[in-house]
């Protein structure tokens, strides 16, 4: 039996080979005004790890006095939160491929809204360091969780846009901190005085 024959071809490829399709798959199922919203709440998110962060600096002395504990009990909740907000977006990213990323993400701000809630109304230090490191747990994950996502929805060649769009809010959490806690320790510098 005789082979058969191979079309002749160059360096371009096969000579009958039909032209690639302008058509290609969809990446994500939402649409671009959809996934620009998912981003925008990401980076919403992502504004509460560092907010919660250093707001908290200013506070220390007070606390200290309002506990009647010393510095270094102080100083080691802030030790424990900077030490969960490094472990806590590995637990909660594996988590985060295992159930989704929407329960993750809404397990993870339930936790830290609770937290948040408990250190309003919390009078001692073993309340203060516990519900820190809850709050750690909850706010830190933001960061973590919302990368996935980022990564499930826009492709490869967007997703380094996407992720600087978001982290915007990351950078924007330790300004705000820093103008909540000017307020609140000036409030003779209203609206008015400032731009007078």
């Amino acid at each position: 039996m005789a082979p058969k024959p191979v079309p002749a071809t160059d360096d371009s490829g096969p000579k009958n080979a039909e032209p690639p399709s302008d058509s290609s798959p969809a990446y994500s199922v939402f649409t671009r005004w959809e996934r620009r919203m998912m981003v925008l709440l990401v980076g919403f998110a992502m504004l509460f790890s560092p907010l919660t962060a250093n707001i908290y600096f200013p506070a220390m002395s007070k606390l200290e006095a309002d506990l009647g504990t010393s510095a270094q009990l102080i100083n080691l909740t802030v030790m424990s939160y900077l030490v969960l907000q490094a472990v806590a977006p590995a637990l909660f990213g594996d988590l985060a491929d295992a159930v989704g990323r929407r329960p993750a993400f809404l397990s993870m701000f339930a936790l830290y809204s609770v937290a948040n809630l408990g250190l309003a109304l919390q009078h001692s230090f073993p309340a203060l360091l516990t519900l820190r490191m809850m709050q750690s747990l909850g706010a830190s994950a933001t960061v973590a969780v919302p990368y996935g996502l980022v990564a499930d929805i826009v492709t490869a060649a967007e997703r380094g846009g996407v992720i600087g769009a978001s982290m915007v809010a990351t950078n924007l959490g330790p300004i705000a901190s820093i103008a909540v806690l000017f307020r609140a320790k000036y409030p003779q510098f209203d609206d008015t005085t400032i731009g007078a």
